[in-house]
């Protein structure tokens, strides 16, 4: 009789136990849930500028080490993230007329000459923001808006297919000063937009593995959000 009860006891008591339980993990996860909510409706977009005397903010960029050895790099002032190998390098402060830029090998200095890929073997992979002031589709922007203006004259584009839509792709070989051809280089456009920007990137790799890098580069562009 006293084993019978017991395992009455049991029956009856557990399944209030884990009731119990598991509603209070429910109301901590909403709880969890409802603060990051919070803190991304409270911070506004200032919170993402730095004023500058003379020139737009610069752009704070977002950095969050992922688990697979990448980072996840978001702009909230021009409206996009993207992520890239964690050994890379990255600039935290963008400006509206430079752009993100993304270098490897990651440099420890950040002089003006060696920012610029044409001077060392490696990959620079540049970033640049547009208002779309007329709304004009990435196609229509290139032919009528003096997009192409912002490219290498011999640039020839093609619709591609990308997570955030319609883009348009050129891949050209880099030229030097005398515009002859460079070996072991490559020059790789995209252009991605919306409504309200259009995203201009631009891939400048040298070097032996120069085809590796073209890979890489077209690896982190494809991962490229745009945030609604």
């Amino acid at each position: 009789m006293e084993q019978m009860n017991n395992k009455i006891f049991n029956k009856k008591t557990i399944k209030p136990i884990f009731v119990f339980t598991s509603l209070a993990v429910a109301v901590v996860i909403i709880f969890i849930l409802l603060i990051n909510i919070w803190g991304k409706t409270e911070r506004s977009l200032d919170d993402f500028l730095v004023d500058v005397p003379g020139m737009p903010p610069l752009r704070v960029m977002q950095m969050e080490d992922l688990v697979n050895d990448k980072k996840l790099l978001t702009n909230i002032g021009d409206g996009y993230q993207i992520t890239a190998p964690k050994n890379w390098g990255f600039n935290e402060l963008v400006s509206l007329e430079a752009g993100l830029q993304i270098r490897f090998p990651a440099l420890e200095t950040l002089s003006s000459q060696e920012l610029m890929v044409e001077s060392r073997d490696g990959l620079l992979l540049n970033i640049r923001t547009l208002k779309n002031e007329n709304q004009l589709s990435i196609t229509n922007w290139l032919v009528k808006a003096g997009g192409s203006e912002e490219f290498a004259g011999d640039s020839k584009f093609k619709e591609v297919k990308h997570p955030a839509g319609v883009a348009l792709r050129s891949q050209n070989t880099r030229k030097d000063e005398d515009e002859q051809p460079i070996s072991d280089s490559t020059l790789l456009y995209y252009v991605i937009g919306n409504k309200e920007h259009i995203y201009i990137f631009t891939c400048s790799i040298s070097g032996e593995n120069f085809s590796e890098l073209t890979q890489q580069c077209e690896d982190v562009i494809q991962t490229f959000e745009i945030l609604e």
